[in-house]
């Protein structure tokens, strides 16, 4: 497919469930390069025994900041892929998929190694990483965090359905979340979970973005409000 292609390549990365050896897949996204975050992860992803695919580079630089609703497209694109690659046999429903921003995350650990601190949870979640700064929505307390882009992101008057007796405004989302651990705000930069369950949780997402005009991190924000018991979202909160 024109919209990935291969940065790295070598050897395929799996571990054992049950009797069956589930592959893991590292993807990413990038619209530029060289790109000097992009080299960092590749490069360790080669070095800690993985595969790093990436997504957009077939787009001009810049094109995802065009998007109204910026950075949707990754998430877009994401779902696209791993749907394909299923239909044609490449990656089977069960196997693992990790998925990180392609500019400013770094690898420190071997995949192996995230594999079995992801195998201690339950369920085979989809497990979402966590951060300190509740965002995109607006900060009414010192918890947040210390980044509010409130004067980038104005909702006004808008509020968001959660189920049929609730109703979220902007400021309600950060006090909403109960903290477990350092890093409570979900961060849709780094992700992991079984292909399926991924892929539902994409189309959840990407849904929400184009129909209720919100990015792609406020949507998120509404899976895990509308849907976390039922798709396993867990955040992972204190960076395991």
């Amino acid at each position: 497919m024109s919209m990935w292609r291969w940065l790295v390549s070598c050897l395929p990365v799996f571990y054992q469930s049950g009797r069956a050896l589930r592959q893991v897949h590292f993807y990413t996204f990038s619209d530029t390069i060289p790109h000097p975050g992009l080299c960092v992860l590749a490069e360790a992803a080669s070095e800690l025994g993985g595969v790093l695919r990436v997504m957009g580079l077939s787009k001009r630089p810049g094109y995802i900041l065009i998007h109204s609703h910026s950075p949707t497209l990754k998430f877009l694109m994401l779902q696209e892929v791993l749907e394909y690659e299923v239909s044609k046999r490449r990656i089977a429903s069960d196997d693992l998929v990790i998925f990180a921003d392609g500019h400013d995350v770094l690898l420190q650990q071997p995949l192996a190694d995230i594999v079995a601190a992801y195998s201690r949870w339950p369920g085979s979640p989809y497990l979402i990483s966590g951060e300190r700064n509740c965002w995109p929505w607006p900060h009414t307390d010192p918890s947040h965090g210390a980044w509010d882009l409130t004067d980038r992101a104005s909702f006004g008057n808008v509020s968001w359905t959660i189920n049929r007796w609730i109703k979220f405004a902007p400021q309600d989302f950060c006090r909403m979340i109960r903290a477990d651990g350092p890093y409570p705000f979900p961060n849709i930069g780094l992700s992991m979970g079984p292909v399926s369950r991924v892929i539902e949780v994409l189309r959840r997402n990407n849904k929400i973005v184009l129909e209720e005009d919100v990015n792609d991190q406020g949507a998120m924000w509404l899976v895990i409000m509308r849907h976390a018991l039922e798709l396993n979202i867990q955040i992972d909160q204190h960076a395991e």
